[in-house]
């Protein structure tokens, strides 16, 4: 399909659609049309072509209904919940800000919901003390109250937010999980859904996604069209790397010795750069092919795809595959690893050892295929090759009956005629999208510089891990270990692994290790690293090196979390959203004797813009090869500066101003108020009863001491006795407190005994002592993380205090005390 044919076959195709159906039908496509105006020519075409089948196999029916319903798939397919996926760039990035800032006020509203129900919850049952559920005493059932909670309002915040992130596709966690997360997790989680780059990236992945397989659905991939790849999402994947560059080249990165350079130049000196990936992957497979070669191990290249049911088109005429089962890449590539997965477990269990790469490349219709290179003993290779085949045929054998080759194909290598990398750098080379072989093309005619990067937006639009080695040993620890540079190619880092050594006294056997690995990797002798760590097909776990990984530190943090006001106790460096990142910083070596880690990453780099500072290093400051992010950390305690400790002030006052704060203050004020008239009205005089004083069976055994009290008055609610007297004073008096101590009456105790027994004291001042007394004890448990429940023992002892009844009797037996 030229680009000439193209608007011919559009304006026919409308010609004809507006012959179809009723006017309600026509009104109901062209809306559809409108909506999606970018691809309104392959919704078209692709209407009518369904009609015309249709109405060619049933021509009673014109086949406009199934048009119809062939639109509603489509514009299924091109909708993320109410967001238009054929939208340009900056619709997307404004769709993803109104969800962002929606999400941050549906938050703000539960955790009103929250502190406006917590603080009615207090005011109506703060004297009403809580105790386990069932818990009964007197005849009375005290149940099991739920007080409203910040966690609550984290909760039903996210699981909104996940509804919502639901309805647009998007690979979040399940709600029905959210209270199985703990309360970082929930953090982590809700600053993503209010965070605008966060929504704009999962839109925009899905967004590609979507939009490319829409066109591999209306055959506008293959061969003859946008091979690989549809030209709508190549393009924007074309700007989205032009953008990459621009950032890259507009930020700089700066080390403690004031070398600055941008992000591109150090991309360029790592295995970010295409070239350096190329040559290190045609390495690993040089290198692994020698030590195969030394312990007579045979290799087989294997092909395996999937059955016809997987590709869109047909692949001679690129017409509509009527076998097509809707599979998206991404399925595609999950189906073969799914196959995989139960073939290495066959031979896992047969004993069967081997090692190599794998390789993902498309086909021309965008359905992945894998190219394997495996060693292997040469008296296993059939058993291998019966397994594998076993497998790759498990769907659809039928298919191939007697053609086997074209679902899987094994080729075995033999090193007279050729030798296993140079089999394989098309491939290597095809997918990495270099320029080392330019000059090729590919099995469509297409030449190299033209498929590798569409290649490339294929495996980038879709997620497609291109290249995966198996059996061999971690590349990182290759990577860290070439990090420890001789003297003469980096005297700071040398001096700084001398440093390290004389600080850390490793493991003499563990340090022995590390020089020879070292040795190894700094030689690009990759096959001698491979016999130092073990050989092939050895568990992680049993190799003598592994990343050593931990998180990053960061010293030069704020002092207090910008968003809570709260003092930070540790040095953790948190990533965007809040949660700890991770870093390699080293390698952890095992030796008989012991084990020892070795740090390898040295210089410390600070991200900025272009311009904000730092010296361009010239001629004589070559500029680094890989970027370190971690040294030990500065944690000796630092005073701030006056602009400091000014923007430490400000950002305090402004927590204090915030909505939240004042709402917390003013709920606060008003408990203490109400608390203040509950006191108030208790210490008023009450009616007159003549009830005999009640005593507590805590001062049972306490024996009168003091002499007869004057008559003054009439008798309150509880007669005012010598006994009364004298048990207040030993209540109150700290001149009793030993005695307190005798009976076992703690303080606390001793003071809720007189609240709760005994009349108040006459003289005004004592009154006005007693009630600030209290009023501290009660603003402390309101304070207090349990949110003001008491014990099993002290709401028994309020319960007795605050007991009802027609007659003051005792408030429970002997027995319930």
């Amino acid at each position: 399909m030229t680009t000439m044919k193209w608007p011919l076959m559009v304006s026919a195709a409308r010609e004809v659609e507006r012959t179809m159906g009723t006017p309600q039908c026509r009104k109901f496509r062209r809306q559809i049309f409108e909506r999606f105006e970018a691809v309104a020519g392959d919704l078209v075409c692709g209407a009518v072509a369904v009609a015309t089948v249709h109405g060619r196999s049933a021509p009673s029916t014109p086949g406009n209904a199934e048009a119809n319903t062939w639109l509603r798939i489509m514009q299924k397919q091109l909708m993320l919940g109410p967001f238009n996926v054929t939208h340009e760039d900056q619709a997307l990035e404004d769709y993803a800000r109104a969800k962002a800032d929606a999400m941050v006020a549906a938050q703000e509203r539960h955790h009103r919901k929250a502190r406006a129900g917590y603080a009615k919850a207090r005011r109506r049952h703060f004297w009403r003390f809580a105790l386990p559920a069932d818990t009964r005493f007197a005849g009375l059932t005290f149940r099991r109250r739920v007080w409203p909670t910040s966690r609550d309002a984290e909760v039903e915040s996210l699981r909104e937010g996940l509804e919502i992130a639901h309805k647009h596709s998007l690979d979040v966690a399940p709600v029905v999980e959210l209270n199985r997360l703990s309360g970082a997790q929930r953090r982590v989680m809700l600053s993503k859904l209010g965070s605008a780059p966060w929504w704009r990236r999962k839109l925009r992945t899905l967004a590609n996604r979507r939009l490319d397989q829409f066109m591999r659905m209306v055959r506008r991939v293959h061969k003859r069209a946008g091979i690989y790849v549809s030209d709508m999402v190549f393009k924007r994947w074309q700007r989205r790397q032009n953008e990459n560059l621009e950032m890259l080249e507009g930020t700089t990165a700066v080390n403690q010795f004031e070398q600055e350079y941008t992000l591109a130049e150090l991309s360029a000196k790592s295995v970010g750069n295409r070239d350096i990936r190329f040559k290190e992957t045609m390495m690993r497979i040089r290198e692994t092919e020698a030590f195969a070669h030394r312990h007579g191990h045979r290799a087989v290249f294997v092909t395996w795809t999937l059955p016809s049911a997987w590709h869109a088109v047909l692949q001679e005429s690129g017409q509509s595959n009527p076998k097509y089962n809707g599979s998206t890449p991404r399925e595609a590539q999950a189906q073969l690893q799914k196959l995989w997965a139960s073939a290495r477990a066959k031979l896992k269990r047969d004993g069967i050892a081997y090692y190599g790469i794998r390789t993902v490349e498309p086909h021309h219709d965008g359905c992945p295929h894998w190219h394997m290179l495996l060693w292997v003993a040469e008296d296993q290779i059939k058993q291998l090759e019966d397994s594998l085949r076993r497998y790759a045929l498990s769907i659809d054998p039928e298919e191939v009956a007697g053609k086997e080759h074209i679902r899987i194909r094994f080729e075995h290598i033999d090193p007279a005629k050729g030798s296993a990398a140079g089999y394989v750098i098309k491939y290597v080379a095809k997918n990495i999208n270099c320029t080392q072989r330019g000059d090729e093309v590919d099995q469509y005619g297409r030449p190299m510089d033209v498929a590798a990067p569409r290649i490339a937006a294929w495996a980038s639009v879709h997620g497609i891990r291109q290249f995966q080695f198996f059996g061999l040993p971690s590349v990182t620890v290759w990577r860290e270990l070439r990090r420890l540079r001789d003297p003469d190619d980096d005297s700071f880092a040398t001096s700084c692994f001398e440093d390290w050594i004389a600080a850390t006294k490793p493991d003499p056997e563990a340090l022995a290790i590390l020089h020879d690995l070292r040795r190894a990797a700094n030689g690009s002798c990759w096959d001698k690293f491979l016999e130092l760590c073990g050989g092939p097909c050895v568990p992680m776990i049993e190799r003598p090196a592994r990343p050593w990984r931990m998180i990053r530190l960061d010293p030069k943090g704020e002092a207090v979390d910008p968003k809570s006001g709260e003092i930070r106790v540790d040095l953790e460096k948190l990533g965007i959203y809040g949660e700890p990142v991770e870093t390699t910083i080293g390698i952890t070596v095992t030796s008989a004797t012991g084990e020892a880690s070795f740090m390898t990453r040295v210089y410390r780099w600070e991200i900025k813009p272009t311009g904000a500072g730092g010296q361009r290093s010239g001629a004589a400051a070559e500029p680094w090869t890989r970027v370190n992010n971690c040294t030990g950390p500065d944690i000796e305690p630092r005073q701030p500066g006056p602009q400091e400790a000014h923007e430490q002030e400000k950002r305090y006052k402004a927590w204090r101003a915030s909505t939240e704060v004042r709402a917390e203050m003013e709920g606060l004020e008003e408990y203490e108020h109400q608390l203040s008239a509950a006191l108030h009205q208790k210490f008023d005089p009450q009616p007159e009863w003549g009830a005999p004083e009640y005593f507590p069976p805590e001062l049972e055994s306490f024996e009168e001491t003091t002499g007869p009290v004057e008559d003054q008055g009439p008798a309150p609610q509880n007669p005012v006795t010598a006994e009364s007297q004298a048990l207040w004073q030993l209540l109150i008096s700290s001149a009793e407190a030993e005695q307190r101590r005798g009976l076992g009456i703690d303080d606390e105790t001793a003071l809720r005994l007189a609240a709760m027994f005994f009349e108040p004291p006459a003289e005004r001042q004592e009154r006005s002592n007693w009630s600030s007394l209290m009023l501290g004890i009660n603003r402390k448990r309101m304070r207090s993380p349990r949110g003001g429940q008491m014990s099993a023992e002290e709401a028994r002892l309020i319960a007795a205090g605050l007991w009802v009844a027609p007659a003051p009797t005792t408030p429970f037996s002997t027995q319930h005390a």
